[in-house]
């Protein structure tokens, strides 16, 4: 009896999708049309599957990062909360 070849969908991640994401992190999100001032996991996917046609997860992006020399860390949360006595601290 032989084995069934697995159902498994191939690799997406190629050379090509590492260079690519490599070029995207080296330029601001503002460059390409986003609003936000920093990347996020799920703008890189998106920009990814938009310009090569490659479906791609953020998750897949984050395992990504480190493989091509680039940490991903969350922003650290702050809170804004309006100091009415500051122009009187100065």
């Amino acid at each position: 009896m032989v084995p069934e070849a697995s159902a498994r969908k191939p690799y997406t991640v190629t050379e090509e999708v590492g260079a690519y994401l490599i070029i995207l992190i080296d330029k601001e999100p503002s460059d390409y049309g986003y609003l936000p001032s920093r990347w996020t996991l799920e703008m890189l996917a998106e920009k990814i599957g938009h310009d090569l046609g490659i479906k791609i997860h953020a998750s897949t992006v984050q395992r990504l990062l480190p493989t091509l020399g680039n940490g991903w860390n969350r922003a650290r949360p702050t809170l804004c909360i309006p100091d009415h006595t500051k122009t009187a601290k100065r």
